[in-house]
């Protein structure tokens, strides 16, 4: 890990004058960006059939190039098997993959994932993986905005997946035993099994939030048999894709493209199982 300030600036590949400028007016180097939400090419609409809006804060040019080396460095640390997000030669194919066999799911996002993680968290965890103090103070200035995570920065889900490995560890550790399968995608968290577990849904709940993350109340989800994990349908032993992915691969190039992406990993997939039960 970056021990040195000097290591910091040859990692980087900037100043110290340039990190000071940087580090000393923020607020400079972020603008405001409003994206709809969509969904298999289609905009998302809300409750009251408005679209509904993503909001970011994506750093200016200089900002997102020392971003983008913060978050090729911090991707070297290793993290628990179970996180798929933002995890070099992983997807949200591979981690829906995971679940295919299971008959149960419990589904959890987390609230307001990037926001919610402080300033202090994610100064903590550079410390924890062997950082300088010094180095993990101008990491934290140079990749939070107003006291947390921006959503829209390119070092933001590295860190955030950084953040939250103690709390994977706990969880693993939690379901290790129980036949449970258990991955994260960034804010997404899936538990499945081919057993009930529902008396264990309360104890998971209350081990991420008394590691200080916030469950979306009314995006909890425990279920039996077909379960939507990370855009994909899963379960008793199948994949599939949504019907609204398929109407929009009709008319819509780049979700047929996406559809054909899939089923490769998916027969990939049958595969290796069929060789395996030789």
């Amino acid at each position: 890990m970056i021990r040195s300030l000097y290591q910091l600036y040859s990692e980087l590949g900037v100043n110290k004058r340039l990190l000071i400028e940087i580090t000393t007016n923020p607020q400079k180097l972020y603008y405001k960006k409003i994206r709809p939400k969509r969904k298999f090419g289609t905009y998302q609409e809300g409750e009251n059939g408005s679209i509904r809006l993503r909001h970011l804060m994506p750093p200016v040019h200089s900002l997102k190039i020392i971003q983008g080396k913060i978050r090729d460095h911090l991707q070297r640390i290793e993290l628990p098997d179970c996180m798929y997000g933002s995890v070099q030669g992983k997807n949200n194919i591979i981690n829906a993959l995971q679940h295919v066999d299971n008959i149960f799911f419990l589904k959890i996002d987390l609230k307001k994932y990037f926001t919610n993680i402080s300033n202090k968290q994610v100064h903590r965890v550079l410390l924890e993986n062997k950082f300088s103090w010094e180095v993990a103070r101008i990491i934290t200035k140079l990749t939070t905005y107003q006291c947390s995570l921006p959503q829209g920065a390119p070092s933001s889900p590295a860190i955030a997946n950084l953040t939250f490995s103690a709390t994977a560890r706990n969880l693993q550790e939690f379901v290790k035993g129980r036949g449970i399968t258990f991955t994260i995608f960034l804010d997404d968290i899936v538990f499945s099994s081919k057993k009930d577990f529902k008396n264990l849904v309360p104890g998971i709940l209350n081990m991420i939030r008394k590691n200080g993350f916030f469950p979306h109340n009314k995006k909890i989800n425990y279920r039996k048999y077909n379960c939507d994990v990370t855009g994909l349908v899963v379960g008793s032993g199948k994949l599939k894709i949504v019907p609204k992915m398929k109407q929009a691969a009709l008319t819509n190039a780049r979700v047929r493209g996406y559809i054909n992406f899939v089923n490769r990993y998916y027969q990939a997939y049958l595969l290796k199982k069929s060789t395996a039960s030789f």
